[in-house]
């Protein structure tokens, strides 16, 4: 789960994601909230991690935690960030012109095998 927090384009999601929980939780009165972003999808390119670009080319996170909002204004969040990817030879897609289907075929035929892959960091805070 580190490795894909330190892409850029998941931080950004994921900064995202912190700053609407603190805009919400300042709309509301101070006090403890349960947060959930759901899941949400992000596409690895190969440009920001070949390694990861090719293990899992696009993965699903969500964030859930603790939105503390607090009489003075500040917002705390303690949140976990959890990853799940299903990993399939995506039949009928194509990257940088290669098509994805005779790999979809080893699966079929019992060569390969698709996979889910799942992981969760450790409590982490922000201040958004």
């Amino acid at each position: 789960a580190g490795a894909l927090l330190a892409l850029p384009v998941v931080r950004g999601a994921v900064d995202a994601q912190l700053a609407r929980w603190g805009a919400q939780a300042r709309a509301r009165p101070p006090g403890s909230h349960p947060a959930d972003s759901g899941w949400r999808g992000v596409l690895i390119t190969r440009s920001e991690s070949r390694d990861l670009w090719l293990a899992l080319r696009g993965v699903q996170f969500r964030l859930v935690g603790t939105v503390e909002a607090g009489t003075d204004g500040a917002v705390g969040v303690t949140y976990r960030f959890r990853v799940h990817k299903s990993w399939n030879f995506d039949r009928g897609e194509s990257e940088y012109g290669i098509p994805f289907t005779p790999f979809a075929r080893l699966h079929e035929t019992g060569l390969a095998r698709e996979f889910t892959a799942e992981g969760e960091s450790g409590p982490l805070t922000a201040r958004p």
